[in-house]
């Protein structure tokens, strides 16, 4: 009854789940949710409340899917208190060191329970650190990071799926839907402040790279230099850069929402100016076709979605110099629906649901560096307010992304309290 008391979400001491035919450690994870809207204390929590959305995972198919073995060069353990709920280090692993080059320990709390991950480096890390140890050693230290957050954002993922399942359930359940909303976006807060403390050991790894090439410049400019290692070097350098991106990239999709903001009046058209200036093209090169609509919202959050769209439209043409992007918008009452139209290479229809997905992109990232992120902000941004996002296009045919936005985010409050 902890989630009951505190009404936060929890997972539970290791357990069997019945559904495991291994018969493997697993556990259930648990959100509460309460009827009425107040709810902040103890009392009120125990009086209001109506019942538990739960997920079961079983931690051998939980880790299998957060990172492939095959790309990390580490081993784990991962333990609960006494019990060990996964453990690759014994001979039986294919990748097994029995004198790892580097060992690291690391405590997570997780939804009330406290993990301990133990991780050591596998036979192929020490395979690939026969002519360039330093780097590598760091760029292991890299996948550790991966691994971890890569879990996190799996366990964001799976609040978001139980909320939506908790918004299927009677309308008296309905009611009750605000504490789930609101615990999940102190859990999307939870995310931007965690994803930010990742950026403070990446900048340690950064500038021991830096440290590395300074110590090693009379040896990598010397004749008998091993070419391998300035490789590594910079095979490091861009790693970490790519990191850095990705996490940049979280904290601007965990903050949509949680980042207050004031609202303004925002004219489309200066929102264009600006973004034409801000990507360096010809006032031909972006049209606003119609008049310009004025809107009493949120300014940073109106322009991320558009600098998305329309960077995205240049990013990805495959003729920068001669694509042209139209911008349309059409009055629907209290809202606008707004289309950004372009010539590009257009998107095959089965690919329309993915762009929308985090961490999702194409385009090869040795092509095109991009986080994946921009088009999940989007979603994100527009559906927090009500609206909705869609993209028609095939290839060889351009791209139209299409999405709705109140005129004022008062309207959004207004038509919140008419539903509950």
């Amino acid at each position: 009854m902890l989630s009951r008391d505190t009404g936060l979400a929890q997972i539970t001491a290791p357990i069997v789940l019945v559904q495991d035919e291994k018969q493997t450690p697993g556990f259930l994870f648990y959100a509460p949710f309460y009827k009425g809207v107040s709810h902040d204390t103890l009392a009120e929590r125990r009086k209001n409340f109506l019942g538990m959305v739960y997920a079961p995972f079983v931690v051998e198919k939980l880790l299998a899917g957060t990172l492939d073995k095959s790309k990390r060069f580490v081993g784990l353990r991962l333990v609960d208190g006494a019990t060990v709920l996964y453990d690759e280090h014994h001979d039986s692993e294919a990748d097994y060191d029995p004198n790892p080059l580097f060992t690291s320990q690391v405590a997570v709390d997780v939804y009330g329970r406290s993990w301990t991950f133990d991780i050591w480096s596998t036979q192929a890390f020490r395979d690939a650190t026969a002519t360039s140890q330093p780097g590598l050693i760091l760029a292991g230290g890299i996948a550790i990071d991966v691994l971890l957050l890569s879990l996190f954002l799996l366990f964001s993922s799976t609040n978001r799926r139980t909320l939506r399942f908790a918004d299927r359930m009677t309308r008296e359940l309905q009611l009750s839907a605000e504490k789930l909303v609101r615990s999940n976006a102190e859990l999307e807060s939870f995310a931007y402040v965690a994803s930010h403390d990742l950026r403070t050991p990446l900048r340690g790894i950064s500038d021991l790279t830096a440290y590395l090439e300074e110590d090693l410049e009379s040896y990598i400019g010397s004749p008998d230099a091993n070419p391998d290692v300035q490789h590594n070097l910079q095979r490091l350098e861009r790693q970490t850069d790519r990191m850095d991106n990705l996490i940049r990239g979280i904290l601007d999709y965990s903050g949509v929402g949680v980042r207050r903001e004031p609202e303004a009046e925002v004219l489309l058209s200066d929102v264009i100016d600006t973004i034409r200036e801000v990507l360096g093209v010809d006032a031909g090169q972006v049209v606003l076709e119609g008049e310009s609509p004025q809107l009493m919202t949120y300014k940073l959050r109106f322009e991320q979605v558009m600098q998305n769209l329309i960077g995205n439209a240049f990013k990805y043409h495959h003729d920068p110099e001669h694509a042209l992007v139209t911008i349309r918008c059409r009055d629907d009452g209290y809202w606008f629906t707004f289309s950004v139209s372009d010539n590009g290479p257009g998107i095959d229809p089965k690919f329309h649901a993915r762009i929308f997905e985090v961490f999702q992109t194409l385009q090869s990232r040795d092509k095109i560096e991009s986080t994946g992120v921009g088009l999940s902000i989007v979603k994100k941004s527009v559906e927090n307010l009500g609206g909705t996002v869609g993209v028609v296009s095939a290839p060889g045919e351009g791209t139209t992304f299409e999405f709705t936005w109140p005129k004022t985010t008062r309207f959004v409050a207004d038509e919140v309290r008419k539903v509950v």
